[in-house]
This record gives C-alpha cells, sequence and structure tokens, in this order.
C-alpha cells in the first residue's frame, strides 16, 4: 500500500509549492516505473514553460501598443514656478500633500543652469520673490547634457518632473522653451591633448610660448569671459573648456597653497560682486620659484587644463606663458621739460 506522502495529490503539491521536495517523491516513489517518473518530470517542465510564456505575455511592463498608450500616463499638475514657491512658503505639509510624489509642470524663468556637488544637472527657476532663499530647482539626467547646454538665463521655460519634496524635482524632462531664436555659442573645439605635451620650460617675463605641436591650439580667453561663461551656464561651460587646453589672462589676486594638498596655486582676479566665480590656477611642480617671484596686481597669462568647476574654476598643470609686473602710475608721467639756463 502507499503511503500518504506517496499519493498523487501529495506529489503535485509539493511539486508546485515546494519543487525539490516534489521532485524527490517523484524519484524516490518505489512503485513507479523509470518511464512514468520521467513522464512526471518532464510533465512538470512543460507546465513550468508555458506558465512561464502565459506571464510574458500578460506582463505589464512588456512593450506593446498598451504599454505606450500615452492616456495611461498620470496627468501632471500644471502651475508656474512663482505659485509653486508660494505654496511651499506658505504651509510645506500642504504643499507636499499637493505635490510631492506626483508629476508636474513647472513654468518659470531660468534662474541658473549648473551642477550639483555630485554631478547632477540642474535648472533652476526664479520663484519672483526676491527677498526668498527658496528657488525651484529642476534635476536632469546626464543625456540631457546638450539640450542644457544650449539654455540661457532669463529664458521662460516649462519642465516636467516628479516632485520630491520642498524645493526639488526630478526625473525632468523638457516640455517647451519661449525665447528668441538659439543664439549660436562662440566655442572654439581644439585637439584635446595630454598634460605632458604642454611646453616643459618655464617662460621668463615678457616672453611667450607656443605649444610643442603647432596643431595644438589652446583656447584663448580673459579671466573675465571665463567666469562670466561659468556664472552663465555651467553646462555650456563645460561643454566648451572642461578637460581642455586654456590661456587665460588676468591680474593677479593671490598666490597661495592649497590647504588639503599643499599645491601652489595663482589665483585671478574677477570682480565677484557680479556673481562671477573665482578662478584658481595651480601650478606645475617645476614652475613653484617662479610663482615665488610673482606680486599681487601683475597681469598674468597661464596656460593648462581647465578641470571645470567644484566651488570656484580650476586650471591644472598650470605654466606661465607671459607675466608682466604691476604698473606704476608714476612711472608713466612724462618728465617735467626743464628750462633752459
Amino acid at each position: 500500500s502507499e503511503k500518504w506522502y506517496q499519493h498523487p495529490v501529495t506529489i503535485v503539491i509539493s511539486l508546485l509549492f515546494c519543487f525539490p521536495v516534489g521532485l524527490i517523491l517523484v524519484w524516490t516513489h518505489r512503485n513507479w516505473s523509470i518511464n512514468r517518473k520521467w513522464t512526471w518530470t518532464g510533465g512538470y517542465a512543460a507546465a513550468m514553460l508555458l506558465l512561464g510564456l502565459v506571464n510574458l505575455g500578460t506582463d505589464p511592463g512588456a512593450t506593446g501598443p498598451a504599454a505606450n498608450n500615452g492616456d495611461l500616463q498620470p496627468a501632471a499638475i500644471s502651475v508656474t514656478a512663482e505659485q509653486f514657491a508660494k505654496d511651499y512658503e506658505a504651509n510645506e505639509v500642504a504643499a507636499d500633500e499637493k505635490y510631492k510624489g506626483k508629476i508636474v509642470e513647472v513654468t518659470g524663468i531660468i534662474k541658473e543652469i549648473g551642477k550639483d556637488v555630485f554631478g547632477n544637472l540642474y535648472v533652476s527657476l526664479e520663484n519672483g520673490q526676491d527677498l526668498s532663499l527658496l528657488s525651484v530647482d529642476c534635476y536632469f539626467d546626464d543625456n540631457f547634457d546638450q539640450q542644457m547646454a544650449s539654455l540661457s538665463k532669463g529664458r521662460q521655460i516649462t519642465i516636467r518632473g516628479r516632485c520630491d519634496s520642498g524645493n526639488s524635482i526630478w526625473n525632468c524632462d523638457f516640455v517647451n522653451q519661449t525665447s528668441a531664436a538659439e543664439q549660436e555659442r562662440q566655442s572654439v573645439d581644439p585637439a584635446v591633448v595630454r598634460d605632458d605635451e604642454l611646453t616643459t620650460s618655464p617662460v621668463n617675463s615678457g616672453e611667450s610660448a607656443a605649444p610643442k605641436s603647432a596643431a595644438v591650439a589652446p583656447i584663448v580667453v580673459t579671466a573675465e569671459r571665463l567666469s562670466t561663461d561659468y556664472s552663465a551656464n555651467e553646462v555650456a561651460a563645460d561643454e566648451k573648456y572642461k578637460n581642455k587646453i586654456v590661456e587665460v589672462t588676468g591680474i593677479i589676486r593671490e598666490i597661495g597653497k592649497d590647504i588639503f594638498t599643499n599645491r601652489t596655486y595663482v589665483a585671478i582676479e574677477v570682480d565677484l560682486r557680479l556673481g562671477f566665480v573665482s578662478i584658481e590656477c595651480f601650478v606645475r611642480d617645476d614652475l613653484r620659484q617662479k610663482a615665488a617671484s610673482l606680486s599681487k596686481g601683475s597681469q598674468i597669462t597661464m596656460r593648462g587644463r581647465c578641470k571645470g568647476k567644484t566651488a570656484d574654476i580650476k586650471i591644472e598643470n598650470c605654466e606661465f606663458v607671459t607675466t608682466e609686473p604691476e604698473r606704476d602710475e608714476g612711472a608713466f608721467l612724462p618728465a617735467p621739460n626743464n628750462p633752459p639756463n
């Protein structure tokens, strides 16, 4: 007589809910032939395969007309950046109830285009309140870098994304941009070269140095223009300058050493009152003595590789192209004419 665990019903239940146990019961059944055991095993495998195919065909994530039906997308909440900011300043709890976790379409004027400390791309929209510290920050995936590079401050734009909390909107996309015709960006795209392709000897005061290869043309830019570009649109400025060789001309504001790495740097003066970003040029180790001879207020041109902006614009592996001593206003006054005796 068969034991209870050898009964076909017990074996079927075991195969459905505990496959290894069911398979053991099939192959340890003393009264079943090898053919019957293979028949049960094959039938179970066929049933599982058929069930998997049925589930695949009804998977809601599978591609197909139903998955691409726009009607299934949740409706977005349309709101101006000004109203969005006002709602959060008035009552954050009520604003979270209204917006958090939902798709919003926010329309406003671009205040800033940049990257946060983690490298996330974002666009900040003006909130219409001069004294408010709350901005509306819209975060984008990295594949939007080309589109963001074409943006400019002061443009009206509508952005769609999911409200996370407070002033943050994530997984954003552009709905439309209202502006004048797209301004053509002035950019130079020199060949990217290695740091060791820069000239290896320091340049004397008043002399110019050419790159080793005539085919390698650095981007020549004033400190003010470089800072202005990064202040206007960090993403576009990275496209234009980052990891490329630049020659920056400006007035020395500071000569010092980094508190963390002890590397020598030359800070070039820009008008920070206008919202410009400061520029720090880190000097090659073999040129430290040259840096020791510099003085604040001198005009200088430095060549190095732009590494983009963190808090400041960083230019690495720098060398001196030209240096001019600080001007003495009295030195340029004409000598008085001595009357003849």
